[in-house]
């Protein structure tokens, strides 16, 4: 599955170095730069450990610290001040948004609670439903089916609808764990 990483770097980055270094570690990505020190890389999700070799290879060769974030949305104002808090906090890693944003909520920070309640804004009573019977039954789409009373692919169906709404994979851990956070913090669920 193919994801979008946003990078930040603490100083410019040679976009031919940054391209051979992903490709010496085997990744093939289509990279868009959108300042000298910030881009996106799209890659498939199996290549993770492959990017965090490549971040060492950034800081071990060429003193340049590279964060990456993976995040539903890296034009959010929000998104991009969690990867520069990353950058200094996690110099050289791969993080995901909801570290980041638990991170955030453990030291009494309230913005994540607006950029959740942004995200899920678009969902209504069912989607909810469907989440909470998704995550309830331990990420198990046949169990949340039957608990629902409904046929497997209309779950499948509720569930495609809900990450087109939220761009967000709820089938993925990371991503999971920010519903939950909305619905614990917002629902009371």
């Amino acid at each position: 599955m193919t994801r979008e990483f946003y990078f930040l770097a603490d100083r410019s980055i040679d976009r031919d170095t940054f391209n051979s270094v992903l490709k010496s570690q085997g990744i093939d990505a289509d990279v868009t730069f959108q300042t000298e020190k910030f881009g996106i890389l799209e890659i498939d999700y199996s290549l993770m450990l492959p990017l965090e070799a490549s971040l060492k290879i950034f800081k071990d060769r060429f003193n340049l610290n590279v964060t990456c974030i993976t995040a539903c949305n890296g034009n959010n104002e929000y998104v991009r001040r969690c990867l520069k808090e990353a950058l200094f906090s996690f110099p050289g890693e791969v993080v995901f948004l909801s570290d980041m944003i638990l991170r955030e909520m453990s030291f009494g920070d309230p913005t994540p609670l607006k950029f959740l309640s942004t995200i899920f804004s678009k969902l209504d009573a069912d989607a909810l439903l469907t989440v909470k019977a998704y995550l309830d039954s331990g990420l198990d789409a046949c169990l949340a089916a039957k608990k629902l009373y409904m046929h497997r692919n209309t779950f499948n169906y509720r569930l495609k609808k809900i990450e087109e709404l939220t761009s967000l994979d709820i089938k993925d851990y990371h991503m999971a764990l920010l519903f939950h956070l909305f619905l614990k913090l917002f629902k009371g669920s």
